[in-house]
């Protein structure tokens, strides 16, 4: 666990030495001061930046305590978690944009993120010191001329308390539930994540619903789908409710009443589940007797609307559009390619950000080749090359061309920088 934890550290370092690079980046001029007055900060560099303070408080006390495994946790738990499995995949979208309208947006992200990473390594100097010192030495004096000569002359991180949004954090919290839940219709459902979708509707508690109303974007980008919807009940979401009484339970207390209740709260199943849902009870008529039932005498089940998938968690319910289109198929096989020209150019040691010549993609099938036709603009524009050209044939001299498999096709990949 120790190596993946540094391993991912350094890929995130690395990740931030291509794209700032390919930027022009200096944390002397973008700074974190920049970033928070002249940059573009959003909530996800906010939450970060929290996080990050209530680390460093976490790290503090732990050596202060003699607590080194809870201070190698909290390490951990950022690294991971907040940084490598959560912030980078909700901004990479804006790390791998061109355009120049949007410079001032990578350049606050690059801040946030090397402010963070700058942070940490001083973090685990005391336990990683050789390691730290690889760090500094290639990253963090890499983007600053005003660091000092080695990591072991730093001053230990002082938590800045105007940083710290708690209530942020809770959201987010949520909101990465919310994210969970969505991935997980996408594993009943059978549909990588990497294949976009249509529409995700989402059926959430009170407390998760205000969390997640305002950032909608974040989980269109994470769950990879066009629209993320919030309904207000399963009923606008077009789930039908089936409720039937829960004989176990119930049998023995209603007795010769039972099937009568089970019939009447089967035609009643929409109103019966706002009831519970509301007051936790539901009053009925039955031979002119009033009968309450409780939440423990029924069973509820959900049917989702055709061409979707439904799961249900703490969070509430997420029912995903399943349906995939001609034009997402295309854009899904499309991610798929790009894909394994990127897998490509890192075997061959070339930098993410480098503009690539050319990038020839052969034994595409007739199929495949009507669907990526129309994209290859995105395509080449998605593994930064010049031009993408597809080929349904395979030259017979097979040298320079890597082979790899797109759902039981294979494709042959030649990169020309």
């Amino acid at each position: 666990r120790p190596y993946h934890v540094l391993n991912t550290f350094f890929n995130l370092g690395k990740l931030l030495k291509q794209n700032a690079e390919y930027d022009g980046f200096n944390y002397d001029e973008y700074n974190l001061k920049w970033a928070l007055v002249n940059g573009e900060v959003k909530d996800t560099e906010k939450w970060v930046l929290s996080c990050l303070q209530n680390l460093v408080k976490k790290v503090t006390n732990g050596f202060n305590t003699m607590r080194i495994h809870e201070s190698a946790r909290a390490v951990e738990n950022f690294i991971i978690e907040v940084l490598s499995r959560q912030y980078v995949p909700m901004v990479r979208k804006d790390l791998w944009s061109d355009d120049p309208k949007e410079l001032n947006r990578r350049m606050t992200i690059y801040a946030v993120l090397f402010h963070s990473l700058y942070t940490v390594n001083k973090l685990i100097n005391p336990m990683t010191p050789f390691l730290a010192e690889a760090f500094y030495q290639g990253i963090v004096k890499k983007f600053s001329k005003k660091t000092l000569e080695s990591v072991n002359f730093e001053e230990w991180p002082k938590p800045e308390e105007s940083l710290i949004a708690e209530e942020l954090e809770r959201d987010f919290e949520k909101i990465n539930e919310v994210i969970a839940l969505g991935n997980w219709a996408r594993m009943k459902a059978g549909i990588k994540r990497r294949w976009p979708l249509n529409r995700i509707m989402l059926v959430l508690r009170e407390d998760y619903y205000k969390s997640v109303s305002k950032r909608l974007d974040i989980l269109r980008e994470m769950l990879n789908v066009k629209e993320a919807v919030l309904s207000k009940n399963l009923d606008e979401a077009g789930v039908k409710t089936i409720v039937k009484l829960n004989y176990s339970s119930a049998g023995p207390k209603f007795k010769d009443k039972a099937s009568k209740i089970a019939s009447a709260i089967s035609d009643r199943a929409a109103e019966v589940r706002k009831a519970i849902d509301e007051e936790g009870r539901f009053a009925l008529s039955i031979d002119g007797e009033t009968i309450e039932i409780l939440k423990e005498d029924l069973v509820f089940e959900y049917e989702a609307p055709e061409n979707h998938v439904m799961v249900s968690d703490k969070p509430g319910f997420a029912i995903l559009e399943v349906r995939r289109t001609p034009e997402l198929i295309a854009e899904g096989y499309m991610k798929d390619v790009a894909r394994r020209i990127q897998v490509y150019r890192k075997e061959l040691g070339l930098n993410p950000t480098e503009i690539l010549n050319k990038v020839d993609v052969y034994g595409v099938t007739q199929e495949g080749y009507t669907r990526l036709k129309p994209l290859l603009n995105r395509l080449a524009n998605l593994v930064r090359a010049k031009t993408v050209e597809l080929y349904t044939t395979v030259p017979e001299n097979k040298e320079g061309l890597k082979e790899y498999d797109i759902e039981g096709e294979k494709i042959y990949i030649k990169i020309s920088k």
